[in-house]
């Protein structure tokens, strides 16, 4: 994409941005038209994920939550439009982090972080962390290929401070940050789906053989960081409660499999409670396990 053109479309982001959120809830409203009625984005990927994920749930019961779901991805896209324009105090007034003192103490010790989550509630809402810790910021992010934009939101990613770090860069992002004094915190959104190439690690998550990525705990162990799950879960209109949970402070002890088994526990648990806020319309499960190949 060009300058220009990429400009052009900037504008107009930040054009809804500007807008205050009582506005923004009514262009939200008109979103989940056109994505739940009109369209039918993703529609089919959706009910298939629910229907495997949720075996024991009625269809009727399957149909709420698919609803709920694409009220909560129209939310989200208002949600990211307003990120552009909320300042950090703007954003802790809507994201409530419940128990900033496990950050602090790990500090204290001097363990950096590898902070997992899960495409649940904003979870690109969370960049705002450096303002409540101590560690340095670390984001670990997939690059985009049109350069224009990529470089766009890799500094919007590090407006609060920190660092942004390329997924193929980030062993040697890390390295560079601990030969400093300040430990770091670096956060995986860790539910990802690994390409056929990476694959090599399966879990039963959501009652399906699911593969996943053993970065984020390969990451930890280089280190012996300590690895904390963080739940965001949404509270009121655009309003978040963060809450973290130790997984293992000692990671370099733990056996191989072990760290990412108890995140994607952890994860399921989180969407079992409320399970509209998770990202429904991935194809989470496109790849088979081979033993189902087989059969």
């Amino acid at each position: 994409m060009n300058k220009i053109t990429g400009n052009l479309i900037l504008v107009l982001i930040y054009a809804f941005a500007v807008q205050p959120f009582f506005v923004l809830r009514r262009w939200r409203d008109l979103i989940f038209v056109v994505l739940y009625h009109i369209t039918g984005y993703r529609k089919k990927v959706v009910w298939e994920n629910l229907k495997n994920s949720f075996p024991d749930k009625s269809d009727e019961d399957l149909k709420k939550i698919q609803k709920r779901y694409y009220f909560h991805l129209s939310n989200l896209i208002i949600e990211t439009l307003a990120f552009f324009r909320l300042n950090s105090k703007n954003m802790l007034k809507r994201v409530n982090f419940k128990n900033p003192e496990i950050l602090s103490e790990l500090y204290e010790k001097k363990k950096n972080i590898v902070l997992v989550m899960g495409h649940y509630g904003n979870w690109e809402w969370l960049l705002v962390m450096p303002k409540i810790m101590k560690h340095t910021g670390v984001v670990i992010y997939k690059p985009m290929k049109d350069k224009f934009f990529n470089d766009f939101f890799k500094n919007k990613r590090v407006k609060y401070g920190g660092y942004a770090f390329a997924m193929k860069e980030t062993l040697r992002g890390l390295i560079g940050l601990s030969r400093k004094n300040n430990p770091w915190l670096a956060a995986f959104v860790a539910d990802q789906t690994p390409t056929g190439n990476e694959i090599n690690f399966w879990v039963k998550f959501l009652n399906q053989d699911t593969p996943v990525f053993l970065g984020p705990e390969k990451i930890a162990k280089r280190f012996d960081a300590a690895v904390v799950y963080a739940e965001m879960m949404p509270k009121g209109k655009n309003k978040y409660d963060v809450i973290f949970t130790v997984i293992a402070e000692e990671s370099i002890d733990t056996k191989e499999g072990e760290i990412t088994v108890k995140f994607n526990k952890m994860l399921e648990e989180t969407i079992n409670k409320a399970p509209e806020y998770w990202l429904w319309s991935h194809r989470r499960w496109k790849h088979k396990h081979l033993k189902d190949k087989k059969k």
